[in-house]
């Protein structure tokens, strides 16, 4: 069974993680074998089982009030510390982006 990894902040920010990959794929042709083993957690099915369940939650909601909120069913999937985290990472990318044009 893989363990689940932990990587700090910058790593996952610059993708620190792949440097191995890359040196390896430098060498040579990269193989199946040399790629990361694909962690539960991050299974599609898996994911998709829980943003219909709480999908389906916010639709109910929404008939007595208000419209769906995708964000919410995504904190709910996901967490808040990830969703925070990839938001606010999201925003910044974009208003690098807004800058350079300038």
């Amino acid at each position: 069974p893989r363990t689940k990894q932990q990587y700090n902040l910058l790593s996952r920010m610059f993708f620190c993680w792949v440097d191995r990959l890359f040196c390896i794929g430098a060498r040579r042709s990269l193989e199946y074998t040399d790629l990361y083993a694909h962690p539960r957690e991050t299974d599609s099915a898996k994911l998709l089982k829980f943003f219909n369940l709480y999908w389906g939650r916010e639709v109910m909601r929404s008939k007595r009030s208000l419209n769906p909120r995708l964000w919410w069913v995504l904190v709910q999937c996901i967490g808040w510390r990830r969703f925070l985290c990839h938001s606010s990472l999201g925003f910044i990318q974009v208003c690098l982006l807004i800058l350079q044009s300038v």
